[in-house]
């Protein structure tokens, strides 16, 4: 009893000190009390038997009082053990020597291996939830045998399984054995874990990352991966093959070595600066190692705490992107100066083509004045045909003149402050004889505008609000109308030409301010109206744009500078 190690064992230890001195205490005082005559021989023995009974019945109390409490912690023990094997929610199980057959499980346990409860779970061994085969070939009922040694000899043992269920599904699972004693009898306690879902996550993360390989292998680009001091750590097909190097020549050296055969980084190295600004940084440098022009581009990678940890270095050989860019630029050049030759060609034709039609016209003038003598109604018909297309090449010899200028910034611009509305009603009442013949109504609203006074060169402004009323005047049908409204703005002057034409496509708006850009041709003109019209609208710090749908015409609004108050 002394040397037991429950309940019992505990008390008896607690109290066999006092059991042990308490008869040596009582025989000293009884002897004592004799030799000192304090009282005779039988009053002593009664005194001793008095204090026995008394300090025995009090040890009795206290071993009684001290077996309650242990019983209660026990009980208390036990309840919080119950509580947690009952409640876990791996499958918790207790097998006994000497056949080791399961002898009592937790809930998780049967719903684990789809058994219907204790009773049928305690017939059954590891062998029975078990496949004949483990997945190294040893019998399961063999390798059981061999773990439970391993486990009562070393405490514990820790595994993987290849487990069944009872209604034979096959699944692995982790096991810990340990070691326990219950009664004074040597047990097993076995945890199981459904490691199913880990083995599946495991061999998700190995398809990805052998995707990953795959696909880090497939790139044409030269990929590696850089530690901040420089260290590659991997290396692609792709730079291999670049930089005629196997992988294990390039993994574990510095990428400066590598690339560049310089001991440091040289002085504007991508992946240098992207360190510094935590960046994308990109670089194009001719590599004369490699012969060619790459484009390097390094991209910082961050650990979860936001610290610089990797880098993403990508080569890319840009030499023939490098030999068509230097050829489209010299190409480019010819053409700038072709087209130089042009514009000078133009303006010299143009200005060259100007003085003798002045010339001819005016002969054609005087003619048709009669300053020369009478003429007949076919001769005077016949002149002014001559003289209307005298204007009509004089107008499009002036527009090349003007895109010429355009072309060549040699526009003059002559600004001044002046009431807008002049413009507007002057050019209206020009357009009016035109529009009439073709039975157009033209309208001016510029009572919003009467008395601003606007920045900008008149004479370039009449010239815009001819070619946009020109335009108009095209498009627009008999009995139709063209509206010119002027509206004021705090800081410029909104000015729209209006149409009831048939309007523009969507598609074809973006091309509207193109040189020689004519969406219907039969209506004439060089198609360069709308073009001088922009430039010189952005020249004077104007923008200029248009609103239209099919059938519903079109207006054109462009803004001019207010002066200010």
């Amino acid at each position: 009893m002394l040397f037991d190690r429950g309940f019992a064992g505990i008390i008896t230890r607690r109290l066999f000190p006092m059991a042990l001195l308490l008869p040596l205490f009582l025989g000293w005082l009884k002897l004592t009390g004799e030799q000192f005559f304090h009282y005779s021989n039988a009053f002593g023995v009664s005194l001793v038997a008095a204090s026995n009974i008394f300090f025995y019945s009090f040890l009795l109390f206290l071993g009684a009082r001290s077996v309650k409490k242990a019983e209660n912690k026990r009980k208390l023990v036990e309840e919080k053990f119950r509580t947690l094997f009952q409640s876990s929610s791996d499958a918790i199980m207790i097998l006994s020597p000497p056949d080791w057959k399961f002898l009592e499980c937790n809930p998780a346990t049967l719903k684990l291996f789809n058994i219907k409860d204790n009773v049928q779970f305690s017939s059954l061994g590891p062998w029975d939830l078990s496949p004949k085969f483990q997945p190294d070939a040893q019998l399961s009922s063999v390798k059981a045998k061999k773990m439970i040694e391993l486990a009562m000899k070393d405490g514990s043992s820790s595994f993987e399984w290849r487990h069944k269920k009872f209604n034979g599904e096959e699944f692995s699972a982790t096991v810990l054995l340990t070691k326990m004693v219950i009664g004074g009898e040597a047990v097993l306690q076995g945890i199981v874990r459904d490691v199913t879902e880990l083995h599946k996550e495991k061999e998700r993360v190995a398809a990805l990352a052998k995707e990953w390989a795959q696909t880090f292998d497939a790139m044409s680009d030269g990929v590696s991966i850089h530690a901040v001091d420089h260290t590659i750590l991997n290396a692609n097909a792709a730079l291999c093959k670049m930089l005629g190097k196997k992988k294990e020549e390039i993994i574990g050296q510095k990428c400066y070595v590598i690339f560049h055969d310089t001991d440091c980084p040289i002085g504007s190295c991508p992946m240098e600066r992207a360190i510094i600004s935590k960046k994308d940084e990109q670089l194009e440098v001719f590599e004369p190692k490699l012969n060619g022009w790459l484009l390097i581009s390094t991209s910082p990678i961050f650990d979860g705490k936001g610290e610089l940890e990797k880098l993403v270095h990508v080569v890319r050989d840009i030499t023939e992107r490098k030999k068509t860019e230097k050829e489209l630029e010299e190409k480019n050049k010819k053409l700038l100066e072709l087209d130089k030759l042009k514009s000078d060609f133009i303006a010299t034709v143009s200005h060259e083509l100007r003085t003798p039609l002045t010339i001819i016209k005016e002969g054609i003038m005087q003619v048709l004045d009669e300053l020369y003598g009478k003429i007949g109604t076919d001769q005077k018909k016949v002149l002014d045909i001559s003289k209307n297309n005298i204007d009509r090449l004089t107008r499009i010899i002036n527009d090349l003149l003007d895109i010429s200028k355009i072309e060549a910034n040699r526009v003059d611009i002559h600004p001044k402050e002046f009431p807008i509305c002049e413009i507007g009603h002057k050019v209206i009442e020009a357009s009016k004889i035109k529009a009439d013949a073709e039975g157009i109504r033209m309208v001016a609203d510029c009572s919003a505008g009467e008395n601003v006074l606007v920045y900008a060169d008149p004479d370039r402004l009449e010239q815009i609000f001819i070619n946009l009323i020109t335009n108009s005047l095209k498009f627009t049908p008999k009995g139709g109308q063209i509206t010119l409204k002027l509206e004021e703005e705090p800081d410029f002057v909104r000015i729209s030409v209006s149409d009831t034409g048939k309007g523009i496509a969507g598609e074809d708006i973006p091309k509207l301010f193109s040189r020689f850009q004519q969406l219907d041709r039969s209506k004439g003109g060089t198609g360069l109206g709308l073009a001088i019209a922009k430039n010189l609208v952005e020249l004077q710090g104007g923008k200029i744009w248009v609103e239209s749908e099919l059938g519903k015409g079109t207006t054109f609004t462009f803004t001019v500078p207010k002066v200010k108050k």
